[in-house]
């Protein structure tokens, strides 16, 4: 039974019919015109007229359902093999028959980066290559207006790190959300999937991420004149607040200025070096992609360490106005309230940003982000911040004067 439902088989019988039922009317014809003479009774039908045409349609009809059949005999075969290799993977069940159905469902599915990081295991989070560089993933967040762009040379954090940044230079404004160096509303915060990779330059110093780098329109603006994205290569910068696992001061450069007042349980910054960092990004096209290569590896490939050092996959996002429980800010404004005060660390008809100085309250914000997220996304793997090992007397062997990269120590072993 399954041989004679092959569509070959069908297409096969279908003709062998055709072709009988051809014989048929050619035989009920001859015998028809020799029993009445053409045209002999009135009304009589013009069998001897209409046999040409039906005989041609017929025998096109043979052939079509012959040439039907090596078609699908062909493509049966074509996706069998297919199905047998494993490029027909999650299409259909091997003891399914096939089907027109089942043929048109062939494309295997694309393996995104969310895709790796809910399989990934210990087996595969120790694997390391020749640098000895191990890879890391976790999540960035960045902080955005509604205009949608690459997070290549861009600033990035990780949730204490971007209520720090929304905390300290957006909602304290009173009319806008644009904050102190931006005047376009902020509305959002994105999640971003990366995963990351140092460089051998960098990793022989016992470093996973480098020194964050600043950026302002796309362009690199410190610290000093950027020379690390040269000796290192473009490689993850972090910067914390807090005390490393080992004991050791959290690794606040540049910004250490913030020592004290950023309270944010973990808080980190990040930073993503693309192409061009010497220029905006209106100016970030032609011979510059060469000279100054981005760390960012191509859509859907792990970073190698050399100058692919992250990947990155946009895996959702959360509102602002949604966070703080408002309907949106105008309404907020509009109704006299102001999402907070620095003069009085309080808001106004809007209470979530009240305490900056509160590491109680600042972790209660962060568990509302999470919640949030894992509301939104429960499909998400859980993923854990990772140590910025960043050493900036390592890193800039003659700080806090920058000179040369030039160095009187060996590199240490890893």
């Amino acid at each position: 039974q399954e041989f004679l439902a092959h569509p070959v088989c069908v297409c096969v019988r279908a003709a062998m019919s055709a072709a009988q039922g051809y014989r048929t009317l050619e035989s009920n014809r001859e015998s028809r015109s020799s029993e009445t003479p053409r045209g002999s009774k009135a009304g009589s039908a013009p069998v001897a007229d209409d046999a040409p045409i039906c005989s041609l349609s017929v025998r096109l009809a043979i052939l079509a359902a012959f040439v039907l059949g090596i078609s699908a005999g062909v493509l049966s075969t074509y996706l069998s093999s297919q199905g047998s290799s494993g490029l027909r993977s999650g299409s259909r069940h091997a003891n399914e028959p096939w089907s027109p159905r089942t043929a048109l469902h062939t494309a295997p599915k694309k393996t995104t980066l969310l895709d790796i990081a809910q399989t990934w295991n210990a087996t595969l989070q120790a694997e390391k290559d020749g640098t000895g560089a191990p890879m890391h993933h976790f999540y960035m967040y960045r902080v955005q207006n509604d205009q949608n762009y690459s997070p290549e040379n861009q600033n990035m954090a990780n949730i204490g790190g971007a209520l720090w940044y929304l905390h300290n230079e957006i909602v304290w404004h009173h009319w806008n959300r644009g904050g102190t160096y931006a005047s376009t509303a902020k509305t959002r915060i994105e999640r971003f999937l990366v995963f990351t990779k140092a460089t051998p330059q960098l990793y022989k110093y016992g470093m996973n991420f480098g020194v964050v780098n600043t950026y302002d329109l796309g362009k690199c603006t410190g610290p000093y004149a950027c020379e690390n994205l040269k000796h290192y290569g473009p490689v993850v910068g972090c910067e914390s607040w807090t005390k490393r696992p080992d004991g050791k001061q959290g690794n606040n450069f540049p910004h250490q200025q913030w020592m004290g007042k950023n309270i944010y349980p973990g808080a980190l910054w990040y930073s993503l070096p693309g192409a061009c960092s010497s220029l905006e990004f209106w100016n970030q096209t032609g011979s510059c992609r060469k000279t100054e290569p981005s760390g960012a590896c191509p859509p859907g490939v792990l970073p190698t360490g050399g100058t692919c050092t992250y990947s990155f996959q946009k895996v959702g996002e959360i509102r602002i106005s949604e966070l703080e429980n408002i309907s949106s800010y105008d309404n907020l404004i509009a109704d006299g309230g102001r999402e907070y005060d620095r003069s009085t660390d309080k808001g106004k008809h809007l209470h979530f940003w009240d305490g900056v100085g509160s590491a109680k309250a600042c972790q209660a914000r962060i568990d509302a982000v999470v919640s949030m997220f894992h509301k939104k996304y429960p499909q998400h793997p859980v993923l854990s911040d990772p140590e910025c090992d960043f050493d900036v007397n390592k890193f800039y062997p003659n700080f806090p004067d920058i000179g040369a990269f030039n160095r009187s120590e060996p590199a240490h072993s890893v």
